[in-house]
């Protein structure tokens, strides 16, 4: 069911792309979405508010630019102390 899958998106610097991305999230019935800032400038930080306030996201904030890979560590991470890491799957190739 979509309303069970998680989404995790490692985010540096967005634009208005990133919001239409999350809109069309919403629209799809997703429920469970992170958001990594990964340490992006301060003149962007309102894509954050705007992703948490009202598309209802969880926003992981990293304080410096730490990459992508490290960004969905902290997504992982924040999902698992938040649900006990029921449901994880992963798919490769």
């Amino acid at each position: 069911m979509i309303q069970d899958v998680v989404i995790m998106i490692p985010a540096y610097n967005p634009d208005d792309k990133f919001i239409a991305f999350l809109r069309r999230l919403k629209e799809a019935e997703y429920k469970h979405i992170i958001v990594v800032d990964d340490g992006s400038r301060d003149d962007t930080k309102h894509y954050f508010r705007e992703a948490k306030e009202i598309y209802h996201c969880h926003v992981v904030t990293h304080s410096v630019n730490l990459g992508q890979g490290r960004a969905y560590k902290s997504g992982f991470n924040y999902y698992l102390s938040e649900t006990g890491g029921g449901g994880i799957q992963g798919q490769s190739g």
